[in-house]
């Protein structure tokens, strides 16, 4: 059974592939026969025709070569003329003879035996007689002879073949067109064919693997052998299936391959014949290949200006490239290619001169032309283009305008050619190239533009005062500005991108609570919400600060693409709401103090009877609590003013010590501190407000004596450096800690330890000072350690009078000492005054008890005394302190007193010398001076006023 199916498979497979294998070869052969047969006829027809045609050509060519020799003979009685004669009918004759074995129509025989007739007419009668009449001479017969109509018949016969000729050369050609379109369908027929065949193979192959594998193996190595030419053997197989029939078949393709070897050799030797044909053909390629070589390099070219047009960003490289391309194209004499709004140019053939001038004086006719067309030209007698020619010359000038989509001029295209006009082609084809340029143009403009809004973005970032990042949607840092590592440490450069666990570790190490602050920015990356999430920490080194940063998310289409983090550096005005705090807290406090002493003493006054004391005494209460709310206010209101600038400053030249001394004389009646004034300044005249700067002594004296609650004494000192005097206040009290000092000018900033809070007072007073001070033109600083005191200096310019300048001396800090005890401010000022210019400092005292004090604690050369001091002490009792004192008992002593000398007779041995008022100042610096056992370094040089060479010690 199994059998009997295997045999029906076989069979009808066997019958379907004898059929379509039959089909296929005999439509195969067919085709193949067909076309072999047809190009056959095609090829002998056209060879007859060519032969025809070259036998043609050789007759007509004889005819006329005999028909103008006999003219010569005719003309010049050559006799070799007439040998050349008789040789060219020889050939004509051969030429008929031979066409009589070609196969002619019947118009060609009729034209052959015409032809045929008249030579043999033309050989035995017109050739004789013409011979006869030339040697005999006879010109008038020979005229007449050559207007008889025989010239007109040999023309006929030449152009006879001619047209003939030409008539041939046609059906040549169609031959050939028709030999072609035969080969072209030969070719489908064949390709069809081989299709059709690839199509039944794989047929088969499909159907009949198992079984065709091992001999398709057995037939595929025989192949490869016969290919490569090795001897092989194809065994018949005995099958009666499709194995046996491809065998078979197999083997008949190669025995016919075989047989058709003999006729590819002929064909190949056929091919060797037309070699010179092809030759002539290579000739002709190469002349292609040529213009194909030039056309390359015109589009290499055409290629660089597209780079160029694509790709450049640089205006100047745009015109060079435009220009050098348009040169190459269309050989420019002169070119300019213009950028008109930044200025970018390509010159060919012009001088920057030359151009400088075109563009100022002759740009005005070209714009108004360009704005009525897109180009013009202008034909015009040239000038200096001329060069050595003799005759006129005429320059064709071409001008075109580049236009962005607005239409307004960007560019200017101009060329000149000498001798050589600019065709209506060749004019389009340059708009069309500008027309490519303005986009480039365009792109370039626009370039620049989003260059310049970029970095105008970047400084814009760069300069806000708030730190800026973009975290990426994984969160690393893309982007920063430079004030975000101003407010924390970024430690990477600006532009390198940070990972995300990096930067969130580094910057959650720097704060103050970094579990917290890292939780923060991984909520910010990876929460989906799209509103705005803030936080506030501390960044603890180098200094403490306080910062704020939010986090925005950035969307793109509703699509978040990352976070935008901005840190505010908020101190200041935490410090700020801070110091609100306090001032509310220490204004309630320093407020309701006074007001609770007010009211309560007041209510006692009102409902109470008091004795007549307790009555002063609660007056006086009330009027020291008012006194100091007043202070309060104004402190508020002076704070006012200046913050809104609308105080008002009364400049006018000053003595400072003078305001010194009236700060010092204040607070001596109303302190128990002892209060010193050293002045070592040889000018202290300034340009100031009288009031502020008394306000600023004091209001830092007041500080001095209210921070030094365990007394010590308060030393006011005036100095000066080159251009400046210098105050400067030093305490013996609590003192100020190191970190502290920097915020002390700040408004309502107190120092925050228990000693200072018992003291109170609201924070304005140095702010003030410093406020007053720098309008002044001046500076203040603080310098302090904490538990031995405080120095406030204040420098203020001096004012310079135009008449001398002062110089300090070297050795100035170890100057002579000298106190003055003296109550009459004036005349005190005026004795400084004169000690000071003879290199001594002074120290100022109105109090006999703080000069006794003093006088035992500093070294002096001298103590200058008035008599008439106050009630407590006299002068002549600060003597006799002074002597009985171990320490001052040796100090010099002068009396300077409008008592008369005689007064105190008894008590004159205790004194050195003695001065009734009024005297010279300068008698009081020699008694002084006459203490020293050695002379005293001067303190002060004054130079003239117009530059003496000499200078004057005082």
């Amino acid at each position: 059974m199994d059998k009997a199916v295997t045999s029906g498979i076989r069979r009808r497979y066997l019958l379907l592939s004898l059929s379509i294998l039959l089909i296929l070869t005999a439509a195969g052969t067919g085709a193949f026969l067909y076309m072999k047969h047809s190009q056959d006829e095609l090829r002998v027809e056209r060879e007859r025709l060519y032969d025809k045609q070259v036998k043609l050509e050789t007759l007509r060519d004889s005819l006329n070569d005999m028909f103008f020799r006999a003219r010569g003979y005719a003309a010049f009685q050559y006799e070799k003329e007439l040998d050349l004669v008789y040789k060219d009918l020889d050939e004509i004759n051969n030429a008929l003879e031979e066409l009589k074995d070609v196969r002619l129509t019947s118009e060609e025989k009729q034209m052959t035996e015409e032809l045929t007739t008249f030579l043999a007419k033309y050989e035995q009668e017109t050739l004789p007689e013409l011979i006869r009449l030339v040697e005999g001479k006879d010109y008038e017969g020979l005229r007449s002879f050559s207007s008889n109509g025989l010239t007109d018949s040999v023309n006929q016969f030449i152009a006879y073949a001619k047209q003939y000729k030409t008539n041939i050369d046609d059906e040549l050609e169609g031959l050939s067109t028709e030999m072609i379109e035969q080969a072209n369908q030969f070719t489908f027929v064949m390709v069809l064919f081989l299709f059709l065949l690839f199509v039944f193979i794989a047929y088969l192959i499909w159907r009949m693997m198992k079984d065709i594998v091992r001999p398709l193996e057995q037939m595929r190595q025989a192949t490869d052998d016969f290919a490569s030419g090795k001897n092989f053997s194809l065994l018949p197989v005995k099958r009666n299936d499709e194995i046996g029939v491809l065998f078979s078949s197999f083997g008949s393709m190669i025995r016919t391959i075989q047989e058709k070897e003999e006729e590819l050799t002929a064909q190949n030797e056929e091919l060797i014949m037309h070699q010179e044909e092809l030759q002539e053909h290579q000739h002709k390629i190469e002349e292609s290949l040529r213009e194909t070589k030039q056309t390359k390099e015109r589009l290499e070219r055409y290629n660089d200006l597209n780079h160029v047009l694509s790709f450049t960003l640089n205006k100047q490289e745009l015109a060079d490239s435009i220009l050098e391309y348009l040169d190459s194209i269309y050989e420019l004499d002169l070119g300019m290619f213009w950028i008109r709004e930044s200025g970018e140019r390509a010159l060919k053939g012009m001088t920057d001169a030359l151009f400088e001038e075109f563009s100022t004086n002759r740009t005005d006719y070209i714009d108004q032309r360009l704005k009525e067309d897109d180009f013009f030209t202008i034909t015009r007698e040239a000038s200096h283009e001329k060069g050595v020619a003799a005759d006129s010359v005429l320059v064709h000038d071409y001008f075109s305008s580049v236009n962005n989509p607005e239409g307004d001029m960007v560019a200017l295209f101009g060329a000149s050619r000498i001798g050589r006009a600019f065709s209506e082609e060749e004019q389009k084809e340059l708009r069309g190239l500008l027309n490519r340029v303005a986009l480039a143009i365009e792109r370039i403009q626009l370039y620049d533009r989003n260059v310049k809004e970029r970095i105008l973005n970047e400084r814009i970032i760069n300069n806000i005062n708030e730190g800026i990042q973009f975290v990426g949607h994984d969160g690393s840092v893309l982007q920063r500005n430079e004030a975000v590592c101003e407010i924390i440490s970024c430690g990477v450069p600006l532009d390198e991108t940070i990972e995300r666990a990096q930067w969130i570790d580094h910057l959650a190490n720097q704060t103050d609570d970094p579990d917290q602050m890292r939780e923060f920015l991984e909520g910010c990356i990876d929460s989906g919400a799209h509103h705005v999430q803030e936080y506030r920490y501390r960044i603890l080194e180098p200094a403490e600060r306080v910062i704020e940063v939010y986090s925005a998310p950035v969307l793109v289409n509703e699509e978040k693409i990352g976070v935008i983090l901005v840190h505010r550096d908020i101190t200041r005005e935490y410090e700020v709401d801070q110091m609100k705090t306090e001032l509310v807290s220490t204004v309630s406090h320093e407020l309701r103090t006074p007001l609770s002493s007010v009211l309560g003493f007041t209510e006692l006054l009102l409902h109470k009877q008091l004795k007549p004391e307790k009555q002063k005494k609660y007056l006086e209460t009330i009027y020291k609590e008012a006194k100091r709310l007043t202070n309060l206010i104004n402190d508020f209101l002076d704070l006012q003013r200046m913050e809104s600038g609308s105080q008002v400053y009364q400049m006018e030249p000053l003595q400072i010590n003078e305001l010194a001394v009236e700060a010092i004389a204040r607070f001596r009646t109303e302190s128990s501190h002892p209060l010193v004034m050293v002045d070592e300044a040889a000018n202290v005249q300034v340009e100031g407000d009288k009031e502020r700067l008394a306000q600023v002594l004091t209001n830092v004296i007041g500080n001095a004596i209210k921070f030094s609650p365990d007394g010590g004494h308060v030393v006011l000192t005036l100095s000066n450096d080159e251009n400046n005097v210098i105050v400067t206040i030093q305490d013996e009290g609590i003192g100020i800690p190191a970190e502290d000092i920097p915020k002390l000018f700040n408004k309502f900033q107190r120092i925050d330890n228990s000693a200072r809070r018992k003291i109170g007072g609201t924070g304005l007073g140095l702010a003030i000072c410093r406020e007053i001070i720098e309008k002044h033109n001046g500076t203040i600083t603080i310098e302090s350690e904490e538990g031995k005191g405080t120095a406030v200096r204040f420098s203020l310019p001096l004012l310079s009078t135009g008449r001398h300048r002062v110089v300090r001396s070297e050795g100035k800090e170890n100057s002579p000492s000298v106190m003055i005890v003296e109550d009459d401010m004036s005349l005190a000022l005026l004795l400084s005054e004169e000690l000071k210019m003879s290199g001594f400092t002074v120290m100022y005292h109105t109090n006999p008890s703080e000069a006794f004090e003093e006088a035992k604690r500093t070294p002096l050369v001298g103590i200058v005394i008035d008599l008439m001091l106050g009630d407590d002490l006299s002068g002549w009792d600060l003597v006799e302190l002074l002597k009985r004192e171990e320490k001052t008992k040796n100090i010099p002593i002068i009396i300077s007193s409008a008592l008369d000398q005689a007064e105190g007779k008894g008590k004159l041995h205790q004194i050195d010398h003695y001065l009734t008022k009024p005297y010279p100042p300068t008698k009081l610096s020699k008694a002084v001076l006459g203490f020293l056992t050695e002379p005293i370094q001067q303190g002060v040089i004054f130079y003239p006023e117009r530059g003496s060479d000499q200078d004057e010690d005082k």
